[in-house]
Order: structure tokens, then sequence, then C-alpha cells
């Protein structure tokens, strides 16, 4: 179960793009959130995933070592899962982006990730907070979805 009324990671997805877009885009130079989040921020949007999804999900770092998705039912997922359809046709997503082969991707640790630098997008930050600790502050706040704690989020 996760912590919030999330019924899957997409739909959480598709909220962190959403408020990113709203309330972050200044910090990221205005550049859409899902290309934030898959062209060097993708650790961030898995640790917010994460942190919702704590029990039900694992890093997941391409073969490559160059992108951090979650796995979430034997399903690779990333920033891209949070567009819908719409946003797809408009931003001409190549469907090669929508899906990710499991095989391509392996299980990996917070502490592994920490010794990554993904991108020039590293060192962003959200009204004085990692993109991630910001995003799970706002949807916290966000007043009709109830969020349970966790005390061992960083």
């Amino acid at each position: 179960m996760s912590k919030g009324s999330f019924k899957d990671v997409k739909e959480l997805a598709n909220l962190i793009l959403g408020v990113t877009d709203d309330e972050f885009d200044y910090a990221i130079d205005n550049v859409k959130a899902y290309i934030y989040y898959t062209e060097g921020g993708c650790y961030e949007f898995a640790k917010i995933i994460k942190y919702y999804f704590e029990d039900e999900c694992e890093y997941v770092i391409r073969n490559d070592l160059d992108h951090v998705a979650i796995l979430y039912k034997g399903q690779v997922y990333d920033a891209y899962d949070g567009l819908d359809d719409y946003d797809i046709k408009k931003y001409k997503v190549p469907v090669e982006f929508l899906t990710k082969k499991i095989d391509d991707f392996r299980l990996t640790t917070e502490d592994e990730l920490n010794t990554f630098n993904f991108g020039t997008w590293k060192n962003i930050i959200f009204e004085g907070k990692t993109p991630s600790e910001a995003l799970i502050k706002e949807i916290n706040s966000i007043e009709n979805i109830q969020i349970e704690p966790n005390s061992n989020h960083r």
C-alpha cells in the first residue's frame, strides 16, 4: 500500500510532472519537467516514487549506468510514464522512450546511486531543497491527499 491515495506509480508520476511544471519550472530554466527528470534528474524522480511506494518498488539503473528508474510490479517506470497520451503526441516522444525492457536494467541501491553524477541537472535546488525533498513536501501539502509521515526520509 502506498503512502497517499495513489492507485499506482503511473498516477504519482503524472502528479510529479504536473507539480514540477506548475511550482518549480523556474528552477529548471522553464523546461518541461519530463525533460528534467529524463535528462539528469532521473534519480530525484526515482527518490520521490520510492518515498511513496517504499515497500513496493526498488531502484534500478540502466546497464549503461546512465539512467535510474523504479521497478514496480515487474515493470520499469520513469518520468516518461507520467506523460498522458496528449503530451506524448504534443512533445513527439519517441516510442522507444516509452517502452523500457527490464533486461536493460539491474537492481541497485541508494548507496550505489549516490556515487554517480547524473548529468547537468545534478545540483538543481528547489526552494532550498533537493528536488525530491521539495516535491515530497509540496505533494504532502496538497489538501486532498492524505499522506502518512515517513521519518526515514532524509
